[in-house]
């Protein structure tokens, strides 16, 4: 019996890849669609405007913001540009 269960088992191991069923991983690995391509696409696209807004913003106030902040060390009032 036990020489059975090592035949059946030696088999299992040694089948033919055609034989196998696909993994799950293969099934997740699969390329994406043309509609999923141009969403993702669209939406980094966007999201990069959306940064490089916000980068522009953060720049801009930190130059005005270092400005009022040299003119209140050097005891100047504060002057709307």
């Amino acid at each position: 019996m036990a020489d059975i269960q090592h035949r059946s088992l030696i088999l299992m191991c040694f089948r033919h890849p055609a034989d196998l069923s696909p993994s799950p991983l293969v099934h997740a690995l699969s390329m994406i669609t043309d509609v999923q391509l141009s969403a993702l696409a669209n939406w980094l696209g966007s999201l990069t405007m959306v940064l490089i807004v916000v980068y522009h913003a953060v720049g801009a106030n930190a130059k005005r913001t270092d400005k009022t902040t040299a003119r209140a060390m050097a005891g100047e009032e504060e002057v709307s540009d």
